[in-house]
């Protein structure tokens, strides 16, 4: 699991990207667009989003109030969403997998922009061979 891991955070697609300058002969280059542009941000804020109802729950347990739904409430949070456990709930387990995928694909929306990258490149006088500058570019970066 940790080979995978690092495997998916190291892998780069290279994209080639021609320069054309007046006056020089063409320069080539490559954009390296990382395999996951976000790296650990998105497990980072699901354990803790996973973490806060159950530490609510241990504080509201504590304090045991007289409120019969809300300790019921609480116990049940603590028996299924402790992910601080050898072997943690199917819940604990289903909601922090859900939350890596909708907070990487959040993350991912804000941190990388292909047609800010496209914008870059075409500023900057390159292009991708076979791919027309602009949206076709920002299409096949995304």
């Amino acid at each position: 699991m940790v080979l995978l891991s690092i495997f998916i955070l190291k892998s780069i697609k290279e994209i080639p990207v021609i320069y054309a300058r007046r006056g020089k002969v063409e320069e080539s280059s490559s954009l390296p667009i990382p395999m996951n542009p976000v790296g650990m941000v998105p497990i980072i804020f699901s354990i803790a989003f996973v973490s806060f109802p159950y530490l609510l729950s241990k504080l509201i347990t504590q304090f045991q109030p007289m409120n019969a739904k809300l300790v019921g409430m609480a116990n049940w949070i603590e028996a299924n969403l402790n992910i601080y456990t050898q072997q943690p709930g199917v819940p604990a387990i289903v909601l922090y997998f859900v939350l890596i995928i909708v907070f990487t694909f959040f993350y991912t929306l804000i941190v990388f922009s292909p047609e800010r990258i496209s914008d870059n490149i075409q500023k900057r006088g390159g292009f991708v061979p076979g791919i027309r500058p602009g949206k076709e570019t920002a299409k096949y970066i995304n």
